[in-house]
């Protein structure tokens, strides 16, 4: 529940192709978009400096049958979901909205 004239910042993670349809819904969702920001290359800095601390702490800490799939879940670099974000095949965008 937002009550009229309440603010609503969104961040999500979507596939290159997706992006204008999310776009297209939040203008029909009856909320103003106030702000939208493609923070892709942010996140892609990030990753990129905690990717050596995030695979010290999985191999240390998790078994190795699971290593894989923590390291795609923690998007260290190498990974298919650093790549995607690397690449831009998967964009993460940010949006502030307004509820009329």
């Amino acid at each position: 529940m937002l009550r009229p004239g309440g603010h609503f910042l969104f961040a999500d993670l979507r596939s290159a192709e997706d992006r204008e349809r999310l776009h297209r819904d939040l203008e029909a969702s009856g909320m103003t978009i106030l702000e939208q920001e493609d923070i892709t290359a942010n996140v892609v800095a990030a990753l990129r400096c905690e990717s050596t601390r995030k695979l010290a702490l999985i191999e240390k800490s998790v078994s190795q049958p699971l290593q894989n799939a923590f390291r795609q879940f923690a998007a260290v670099e190498g990974s298919e979901v650093y790549d995607g974000f690397n690449t831009r095949a998967t964009v993460y965008v940010r949006y502030l909205l307004k509820k009329t």
